[in-house]
Formats: structure tokens, sequence, C-alpha cells
């Protein structure tokens, strides 16, 4: 498949209107196929993956962050993205916001 997008890409550098966008999101998922493809190597190979280069979700790259530490008992580590959600006594959701 990469090899495949690689053609296209080169055929939308040449466009003009709402194809840059187009052309951005083609190369920033050539360049996680490109990782993906080098962290399944390393662990055919039976080596490990730095820390720094492991990806947590390939859906939402946001995630691909430090892991949270949590001081919780049983709990030493959690994956998702840090809300703020605000109840009122009868816990009714007054306000809520994604922390990026």
């Amino acid at each position: 498949m990469l090899e495949r997008s690689q053609p296209t890409a080169a055929k939308l550098k040449s466009s003009v209107g709402l194809v840059p966008l187009l052309l951005q999101m083609i190369e920033n998922y050539q360049a996680h196929a490109l990782r993906q493809l080098y962290q399944v190597r390393l662990l055919l190979d039976d080596e490990k993956i730095p820390h720094e280069e492991k990806v947590f979700s390939i859906f939402d790259f946001r995630a691909a962050r430090p892991l949270d530490k949590k001081s919780k008992a049983g709990v030493a580590v959690e994956l998702g993205m840090p809300v703020c959600i605000l109840e009122d006594q009868h816990q009714f959701i007054l306000h809520h916001e994604i922390l990026w």
C-alpha cells in the first residue's frame, strides 16, 4: 500500500486547490506506515522498541505521547485523553473539555 500511494502523492504535488491538504494527509500516513514497518522489523528480530518510539494508537495520532502514571491501587498506567469534567452536586455534567 505504501508503494501504491507514492505515485498518487507525486500526482497531487502538481495540482492546486484542496489537494495540498490531501497530500499532507497521504504523506502523514506514509510516515506512519514507514514507522510501523520499522517497528515490526525490530520485533521480528527480537529487539525492543524504545519507549519514546512506541505507538499507543494507530487511530488517534495524538495518543502517541508519554503514558500517564497514576497512583491508584492496581492501575499503574492509563491510556487516553486528559479530560476535565465539571459536575454539580447531583452529578449532572455542567462543562467538559479535552485538555490537549
